[in-house]
């Protein structure tokens, strides 16, 4: 009878716990009420005199830890606009367990439907139709502060893979793996994460983490990284993802500027003395003396200058080395960051005057605007965007977390349709 008793107590308590904070308040304190006279009478009938003094002293303490526990009694916030940015029950349970007393504890952390994805569950979600009417088989990626989100579009299928926060201000870098995804951060204190396809989140090897950035090698197995090597010099190092050296060093300037960026083609590009350069396997081969606004697989997007302070973007044949001007003067100089599509055909740059989204069209010049919000992302130009393998999507993080589809046969910015947590990178693996 005794087990019984208990047991349905503790299902009361459980329905109590989905109430609003005043009612919850009250049933804390009503419990403890009724433990405490448990305690009374028993003291009563053993001749406790001194245990109903100490009871009497427990009584407002236990009443003030419980209304110091409560929140402000002010207008809930609008719930987050997805599951993965909160899990606030969860988070109470853990933050109380060590306060209130034994018996209480026990049935607050007793773990009920869990609205969101806990830390470190893998959620599986079939939407039950593809996205946006997709046939691909690629892979869309996409970060949160503590989830990466795989998106399979012609699947209708979402993966969501939770981890430890990153901090919201811990920048980061995310690229797509042949495993699944990778976010390293620079930070010592913020390990970085492998998340595989379906599998939990695991923290990156010794040598993959403190990292300014780490960009793509030549194949999805690999990244680049700069290290300093046993003689104290700088050096480009290829790493598998295991953090295992994968081929000779390759030497880097002392003088260069962070971050390096991706160079399209599976080696880093840095700024440093006298321009922009493409590491290679031979050396350092210098891109252009001016502002390098997009890269792609197979294109090179700069903005050059003559002695007379005429401007003009040119577009750089990759494999040819051959450069062709645009016509129209760029007014848009310092923009950076930008993406240019896999056909060749388009880039899309950071607009700093519209603090929005520019695609140009790399044959004729011509640009268009596209209206997203972007202002916030950026001093330097970095913006989050990643074009689909046939290069009619270009998807987009916009300044609030949003994703967003610019669909190039329609012109049309689109949603996915689906519950996405605020985002902050996207990323975009082809079918392999």
């Amino acid at each position: 009878m005794g087990n019984h008793a208990q047991d349905e107590a503790d299902d009361e308590l459980g329905r109590n716990d989905q109430r609003d904070p005043d009612r919850r308040a009250h049933d804390i304190e009503m419990d403890d009420a009724e433990l405490l006279d448990e305690s009374w009478e028993k003291g009563r009938g053993e001749g406790g005199g001194g245990l109903r003094w100490l009871i009497l002293l427990v009584i407002p303490v236990v009443a003030l830890v419980v209304l110091q526990l409560q929140p402000d009694q002010q207008p809930s916030a609008a719930p987050p606009r997805t599951p993965i940015a909160s899990n606030t029950r969860a988070s109470t349970n853990t933050g109380t367990a060590s306060v209130w007393p034994r018996r209480l504890s026990a049935k607050l952390a007793r773990p009920g439907e869990d609205r969101w994805p806990a830390r470190g569950k893998v959620t599986v979600t079939a939407v039950g139709h593809s996205l946006l009417g997709i046939r691909g088989g690629w892979d869309l990626f996409a970060l949160a502060d503590d989830a990466v989100v795989r998106i399979q579009p012609a699947r209708g299928r979402l993966t969501t893979t939770r981890f430890p926060s990153l901090g919201s201000t811990v920048p980061r870098s995310f690229l797509v793996t042949g495993r699944g995804a990778l976010v390293a951060t620079p930070m010592g204190f913020v390990p970085g994460y492998l998340v595989a396809d379906g599998d939990a989140a695991r923290e990156l090897p010794a040598t993959l983490r403190g990292h300014i950035t780490v960009v793509p090698g030549p194949d999805l197995d690999h990244v680049w990284v700069r290290v300093v090597d046993d003689t104290g010099s700088f050096v480009f190092r290829l790493l598998d993802l295991d953090g295992t050296t994968a081929g000779s060093d390759i030497p880097a300037p002392p003088n260069m500027q962070d971050p390096m960026l991706p160079d399209g083609s599976g080696h880093p590009c840095i700024w440093t003395t006298g321009g922009i350069y493409d590491v290679t396997d031979h050396g350092l081969d210098r891109i252009t003396t001016g502002t390098l606004q997009a890269i792609g697989p197979t294109r090179w997007l700069v903005v050059e200058c003559d002695d007379h302070d005429g401007c003009a973007r040119v577009v750089i044949d990759k494999r040819t080395g051959t450069r062709r001007r645009l016509p129209g003067s760029p007014v848009d100089y310092f923009a950076t960051g930008g993406v240019i599509s896999p056909d060749g055909g388009t880039a899309a740059i950071f607009d700093p005057s519209e603090s929005g989204m520019l695609l140009i069209d790399l044959a004729s010049g011509a640009s268009r605007r596209v209206p997203v919000r972007l202002g916030g992302q950026n001093l330097t130009g970095e913006v989050s965007a990643a074009w689909s393998p046939d290069s009619r999507w270009l998807f987009l993080v916009e300044d609030d977390g949003t994703l967003v589809a610019w669909d190039g046969s329609t012109g049309r910015l689109r949603h996915l349709g689906v519950g996405l947590p605020s985002l902050s990178k996207v990323a975009v693996r082809a079918a392999h």
